[in-house]
């Protein structure tokens, strides 16, 4: 009994055995075929093949069909329990964006979990922007930023392996439990400012801070990471050009697409990201910190967003000082025993 082509998990791979691209129009599918069964036919005594012949045979009559296309598209797009780049194993999904999808997975040999991000196949520019992801972060080592593992292509596409970050993003955070306590806000906004001064002493511009690129890995010990480095500049010059940007986290100046990224771009986004976390999306939206927060935690977020770019010129390091000082000021030490957010058990900062 011979097993369907569609439905034998994928063991093939119809496009490799034709020589063709996973994208290709079908008039280029039945080109390959003629040109590969003329040269693998068994009838052909200098170049006949049987088992060829039935391999092409097979893929052709798949690919050749729009509905056998897609059912076997669909099963072939299926990640999960795969071995990607030799080492990897891919385990579940994470998140899906325009660029790509993020994986948790795991090294075949340890165990240990790592996250396995693949390049989408839609634009070729989105592999340059990966690989430009993995450029900028390869030598970067800070316990608030994940490690590049691996980069390899799969099946022609650009994949990414990092450290893994459990936890949630402050986007889930606030859309499960709602607005954080300006004393939660504090020690985020402390975490990422630590992470900023390295970035930046390093020459790397974010790019695209905002709440779905912050996870709360360790909640209970409250340690987050910085994800998402795919529109962030390193060593940016005077005509250097900036990838993209994010409605309402992006600065102006990002939104224009006018220049370099600086760093006074990161610190818009940031200032953005505390309005989040302090007032939710209405907050956000009317650009209004809530009345309730600590008035030197008010006047440090209306400092850091402010239209004009040479308003927010400062060195990054004297920002985490001066919110330091803003702690103390709100909440009457600069370090703090609090309750945990919500989801994660009791601990301090």
């Amino acid at each position: 009994m011979t097993s369907d082509p569609v439905t034998s998990a994928v063991a093939l791979d119809h496009y490799a055995a034709l020589e063709v691209h996973p994208r290709a129009r079908h008039s280029v599918i039945r080109a390959a075929y003629r040109v590969l069964a003329k040269e693998y036919a068994p009838d052909n005594a200098s170049t006949g093949n049987a088992d060829a012949f039935r391999r092409i045979t097979a893929a052709h009559d798949v690919l050749a069909d729009a509905d056998r296309r897609a059912v076997y598209d669909g099963d072939r797009g299926k990640l999960e329990g795969k071995i990607v780049g030799e080492r990897w194993r891919v385990l579940s999904r994470i998140a899906e964006g325009a660029i790509g999808k993020t994986y948790k997975g795991e090294h075949v040999l340890t165990r240990k979990p790592i996250c396995i991000k693949f390049c989408a196949e839609l634009d070729p520019q989105f592999g340059e922007i990966m690989l430009h992801e993995a450029e900028v972060m390869w030598d970067l080592h800070h316990y608030a930023l994940p490690a590049i593992r691996d980069v390899f292509l799969h099946e022609e596409i650009v994949t990414l392996v990092m450290s893994y970050a459990p936890g949630l993003t402050i986007a889930q955070q606030v859309e499960r439990y709602g607005r954080l306590p300006a004393i939660h806000v504090a020690w985020i906004t402390d975490r990422i400012l630590n992470a900023l001064v390295y970035l930046h002493d390093e020459e790397v511009v974010h790019g695209d801070l905002k709440p779905q690129n912050v996870i709360l890995s360790k909640p209970k010990k409250h340690v987050l990471t910085l994800v998402d480095f795919g529109l962030a500049m390193a060593k940016p010059r005077r005509d250097s050009e900036n990838l993209g940007y994010t409605d309402y986290f992006s600065a102006p100046e990002q939104v224009a697409m006018r220049g370099p990224l600086v760093p006074a771009s990161d610190f818009y986004a940031l200032g953005m990201t505390m309005l989040y976390m302090l007032g939710g999306e209405r907050g956000l939206l009317a650009k209004q910190v809530p009345e309730e927060t600590p008035d030197p935690m008010s006047r440090f977020i209306q400092k850091i967003i402010v239209r004009d770019p040479l308003a927010r010129r400062f060195r990054t390091q004297e920002l985490c000082d001066e919110f330091q000082d803003v702690r103390v000021r709100s909440f009457g030490k600069p370090r703090t025993s609090l309750e945990p957010l919500p989801g994660a058990e009791r601990a301090g900062t």
